[in-house]
């Protein structure tokens, strides 16, 4: 199956947005961003160069001044992504 690979965050329009006081992404995150209940395999933000495991992934979080505000930036932010098949990564013999 396909997994997307962020390539690439854009924050130039969603940090210019009027009301934003910050956006965090994985960069801002000191020491570990990993959490999981049984084992820690899930990061807190993706990073570039890292998989999307599922749409609700999170690649950024935006701090504003009200949460309309922060809402309208969040859609400013952008990524590109890469897809890649799994399936062509095993090793074969």
């Amino acid at each position: 199956m396909p997994a997307p690979q962020v390539n690439s965050i854009d924050l130039s329009k969603a940090l210019a947005h009027p009301g934003v006081v910050r956006i965090a992404t994985a960069d801002d995150v000191p020491g570990d961003r990993w959490v999981g209940q049984i084992k820690k395999d899930w990061p807190v933000f993706v990073a570039v160069g890292e998989e999307v495991r599922y749409v609700g992934d999170v690649i950024a979080a935006v701090a504003a001044e009200t949460p309309r505000a922060a809402r309208a930036a969040a859609a400013l932010v952008s990524s590109t992504t890469r897809f890649w098949n799994r399936r062509c990564l095993r090793k074969t013999r």
